[in-house]
């Protein structure tokens, strides 16, 4: 005869737990057996078979209760994480009968009034800090409670920025795709919901986020496709720091395979959104903030051999006109980038170039510019013209007649300014860019002379008024 089984579905804790439950109800003392590790799992399969006081006094709930509630207000750091963790085995129950809540209440509570009893193990850690690590390692509900608590406690936003950060940092690695690998396993569907979760978590206030945070975040969201609101939020909040940034705050690794090292076009789309969002009162200082910044971003990727122009020149274009009052930044990354990709066409050098104005390099840039053999024929015979034909207004406003006259000089520049256009077509050989050069510096030297003797006749000029009065 075989013997009645009776199937419990789901039951709490499994098999051990029940074990344990039916020995309690023959006379056993629960107080033996229950411990932080399966305090949980008995609490919840309690609960689950209604073994209340009214069946009984000193029935199973009461007993589990008073000692997760001693475990709540007594218990070490270590013991407490303990017991969090154990949730996750019989989570839909810890869930519905408050067990998580309360002890992700307890462990913000720990972390905010720093208790040096309850974390003996790190009684030589000062930092405010001390609890991340232990924190980082929860699953994301769990550790959603315990910054959701923090924020009720009154902990700093800083705080509970870098907290997010850092277990952020630990998780990024498995959700970013390499190559055809995926996330390791986790299914997107999670994937989203964390980083959905993660956004919701940041704290209201602009500044309390890093902009290299945010990015990873940002690049992290699209990556796994998270909702557009969500990104557009996202974004917002990146832009809204993009003037307080460091250059290294942009530079966000690139993990496709034989890509550049950084990731270009999260920078571009970022730049689009502070340029273009509605909602800015965009002042002239920040503008010009943000065009500093991105040439300094500029000058560091331009040394990767692995930029295409295209991620190049997309970063060029995202910057309006008024973003730059000088352009002596902009030209060394120009530069560098032609002296790292010295295989690109002439074409593509005059689609980069064209970002670049002569009139806002200073005079040390163009002279560095009249030299370059790396700028294309065509742009170096634009600025040589450009050169002689300021030189010469420059030449004519002097009004000396110690080297030519008014007449002759604006007859010259009227002469440049018809031929230009010819020369740019025609111009090809070497000999005529050092004929344009030698021709600027003879102007230069002329214009140097001519200031001089205006200041000559400027101080005679003086001394007969003085004599004269």
């Amino acid at each position: 005869m075989t013997p009645d089984v009776v199937h419990i579905d789901n039951f709490p804790g499994g098999p051990e737990t029940f074990g344990i439950i039916v020995k309690f109800c023959y006379g056993s003392k629960i107080e033996n057996t229950i411990s932080p590790k399966n305090i949980v799992q008995m609490y919840c399969a309690a609960r689950f078979l209604e073994m209340t006081e009214d069946l009984g006094t000193g029935n199973l709930v009461r007993k589990a209760e008073d000692f997760l509630s001693l475990l709540m207000f007594s218990s070490t750091w270590k013991d407490l994480f303990l017991v969090l963790r154990s949730c996750e085995s019989v989570s839909p129950w810890a869930e519905t009968f408050g067990v998580a809540k309360r002890c992700a209440e307890a462990i913000a509570w720990n972390a905010y009034v720093n208790p040096k009893e309850c974390v003996q193990e790190k009684l030589e850690m000062e930092t405010e800090d001390w609890w991340f690590e232990d924190v980082s390692c929860l699953r994301i509900d769990h550790f959603s409670e315990v910054i959701g608590f923090l924020k009720k406690k009154g902990m700093r936003s800083e705080i509970i920025i870098s907290c997010i950060a850092r277990w952020t940092s630990r998780w990024f690695s498995r959700v970013i795709p390499r190559s055809n690998n995926g996330g390791h396993g986790e299914k997107p569907s999670n994937q989203r919901n964390t980083v959905e979760t993660l956004i919701s978590l940041l704290p209201p206030q602009e500044t309390s986020a890093s902009c290299n945070f945010l990015l990873h975040l940002l690049k992290l969201a699209l990556a796994i496709r998270i909702r557009t609101e969500l990104v557009e939020e996202l974004e917002i909040r990146v832009a809204s720091v993009l003037d307080k940034s460091l250059v290294s705050d942009l530079m966000v690794k690139n993990l496709k395979e034989n890509g550049s090292v950084y990731d270009a076009a999260i920078i571009a789309r970022v730049l689009k959104r502070f340029f273009t969002c509605k909602t800015r009162n965009l002042p002239g200082s920040e503008s010009l903030a943000v065009g500093r910044l991105v040439d300094e971003y500029l000058c560091r990727i331009a040394r990767d051999e692995k930029l295409e122009v295209m991620e190049f020149r997309m970063i060029l274009e995202t910057l309006p006109e008024n973003a730059r009052s000088c352009h002596n930044s902009l030209y060394r990354a120009i530069d560098m980038y032609l002296k790292t990709h010295p295989e690109i066409t002439e074409e593509e050098k005059l689609s980069i170039i064209k970002a670049m104005e002569y009139n806002k390099l200073s005079r040390e840039a163009r002279q560095h510019v009249m030299k370059n053999d790396r700028l294309p024929v065509e742009i170096n015979a634009r600025f040589l013209l450009v050169e002689q034909v300021t030189a010469t207004k420059s030449i004519t406003a002097v009004g000396s007649d110690c080297q030519r006259t008014k007449s002759q000089a604006a007859a010259k520049v009227g002469k440049f300014i018809e031929r230009s256009g010819s020369w740019m077509k025609k111009l090809k050989s070497d000999y005529e860019i050092k004929m344009m050069k030698k021709e600027v510096e003879n102007m230069k030297v002329q214009l140097e002379s001519l200031e001089m003797c205006k200041v000559k006749i400027q101080r005679h000029v003086k001394r007969c008024v003085l004599l004269v009065n």
